[in-house]
C-alpha cells in the first residue's frame, strides 16, 4: 500500500463526515420537542345521516351511521376562551356512509372567487370556545364551516355546524346523478368527547426525513469505500 493510496482512502472515509454533521443537525431541529402543536379533537357520538340521491328511474334514500369530527390546532394548551386568532387550523369532518362519507371542511378556507376552471367558491366560518373543563378541554364551543361551489353544470352546498347542545349538517349536490345529506340534532341530545394530544409540527418530519437520507448515502458511500486501494491479494 503506498503513500498515496492511503491518503486517497483517509481522504475518501472523511468526506462525508460533514454530511453526517448536517444530517445530524437536521434531525435534532426535526424532533417534535422543538416544533410542538396541540390537536384538539371531537368525536361526536354516531347519529343518523339522511341520505337522498336522485336517479332515475327512482329516488335511493335511507338513514346512515355517521359522526362529526372537529380537529384544531394550537402553538400553546388554551387557558381559556379562544378564537380563529388563537388557533392554527381547524377542521371538521364527516365519518360515514353516503354521499357525505368522510368528507370535510377545514379553515383558512379557499379564497372566495372564481378560479378557472376549477369553479366559484363562496365560503364562511365560525369559532368560538366558550369555557374550558378543569382539563383544559372546551366545554362551550360553537363551530361552523360553509362552502357553496359552482361550475358549469354542477352545482354543491355544504355546510357543517357545532355546539355543545348539538350540530347540523347539509350537503346537496346538483349534477345528473344528484344527491343529498342531512341531519340536525336536537339540543343536547348528540354527546361526544373532546381529547388533546401533543403532536409534531409538520415541518418537523421533513427535517428528519432528510437527516435519515443523508445518513442513509453516507453509510453507503462508506461502505462502497471500505476496500482499501493496494491491499488487494
Amino acid at each position: 500500500m503506498t503513500i498515496e493510496n492511503l491518503r486517497a482512502w483517509v481522504g475518501t472515509r472523511l468526506r462525508g463526515w460533514p454530511l453526517v454533521m448536517l444530517a445530524l443537525v437536521l434531525m435534532a431541529l426535526g424532533r417534535p420537542a422543538h416544533a410542538d402543536w396541540y390537536q384538539y379533537t371531537y368525536m361526536s357520538d354516531v347519529f343518523n345521516i339522511h341520505s337522498i340521491t336522485y336517479r332515475v328511474p327512482g329516488d335511493n334514500e335511507r338513514d346512515i351511521p355517521g359522526q362529526l369530527r372537529i380537529e384544531f390546532y394550537t402553538w400553546t394548551p388554551l387557558t381559556g376562551p379562544a378564537t380563529t386568532n388563537d388557533i392554527i387550523s381547524y377542521k371538521m369532518t364527516i365519518w360515514g356512509g353516503g354521499p357525505a362519507n368522510l368528507d370535510s371542511l377545514t379553515w383558512p378556507l379557499v379564497p372566495d372567487g372564481c378560479q378557472i376552471p376549477g369553479g366559484c367558491y363562496t365560503n364562511d366560518s365560525r369559532f368560538s370556545i366558550g369555557a374550558l373543563d378543569v382539563n383544559g378541554l372546551p366545554t362551550n364551543w360553537d363551530i361552523f364551516l360553509s362552502r357553496d361551489f359552482l361550475v358549469s353544470g354542477f352545482s354543491e352546498t355544504f355546510q357543517m355546524a357545532s355546539t355543545q347542545q348539538g350540530g347540523s349538517l347539509n350537503r346537496e349536490a346538483y349534477s345528473y346523478y344528484s344527491h343529498a345529506g342531512s341531519y340536525t340534532s336536537a339540543p343536547n341530545s348528540l354527546g361526544g368527547v373532546w381529547t388533546v394530544a401533543l403532536v409534531p409540527e409538520p415541518g418537523s418530519y421533513a427535517l428528519m426525513l432528510v437527516g435519515l437520507l443523508a445518513v442513509g448515502g453516507v453509510l453507503r458511500r462508506g461502505r462502497r469505500a471500505d476496500t482499501v486501494p493496494g491491499l488487494a491479494h
